[in-house]
């Protein structure tokens, strides 16, 4: 993207009144932010704007012949909760994925992960249509809809926004018919039985060392008083 371009996308860009409203009441909360923090918070429009237009010509340039974009968009990756923003960093200090771009051909899934001011994480994820074993659905407890890839890849997405929400839909609808995959409902991993009993065993061996240990000390005590 050149110069010229940047400038025709800053210029067509306009805030509604609801827009200038969050994002002035996100300015307040951010209470640490500074400078260069507030800059990325008042200007999310603009900065999603050209991320978008970026990963779309990524895709672009990744297609196959005759391979064609039927859906694309920006959605927040979902955490299983109810809380839209996921502020906090990752282990290590890592940075955490809070955007997902997802574009999606007549045959293939493109899923790109930004942060919070839509710096790519990582390169591109691509996935056959396909390869879709089923969908997760998380709609009624925090608004998402998940992919299940063979493989065990999961992918949870949330649309934000109205219009946003209409072209997922429209997405998940369109996924449906090519694959004809069941919706299940979201199961946590819950520990199996053997993964229980060693948490047991290793408590009960705690327990039992530090009762061995006080014994120790006060035999130690009582020999010293002899």
């Amino acid at each position: 993207m050149n110069d010229r371009e940047l400038l025709k996308i800053l210029n067509s860009i306009s805030y509604s009144e609801e827009e200038i409203k969050d994002l002035e009441n996100r300015a307040i909360e951010a209470k640490n932010s500074i400078g260069e923090d507030l800059y990325y918070v008042k200007n999310d429009k603009v900065l999603r704007k050209i991320a978008f237009i970026e990963l779309e010509e990524k895709v672009k340039s990744l297609l196959k012949d005759n391979e064609e974009i039927k859906y694309k968009m920006i959605v927040l990756k979902s955490y299983r909760q109810k809380e839209i923003f996921r502020t906090d960093i990752g282990f290590n200090g890592g940075r955490t994925t809070i955007y997902l771009g997802l574009f999606v051909t007549d045959t293939r899934i493109f899923v790109f992960k930004m942060d919070s001011i839509y710096n790519l994480l990582e390169e591109v994820c691509v996935n056959e249509i396909s390869n879709i074993k089923s969908f997760i659905d998380l709609w009624e407890k925090c608004s998402s809809i998940g992919f299940r890839f063979d493989g065990g890849i999961d992918i949870l997405a949330r649309p934000y926004g109205e219009e946003n929400e209409k072209i997922f839909i429209e997405m998940i609808k369109y996924l449906k018919e090519k694959t004809n995959a069941e919706f299940k409902p979201y199961k946590g991993q819950r520990p199996g039985i053997f993964l229980m009993i060693v948490f047991i065993l290793s408590i009960a061996g705690m327990i039992m060392g530090f009762i061995g240990s006080i014994v120790y000390t006060i035999k130690a005590a009582l020999d010293i008083l002899k």
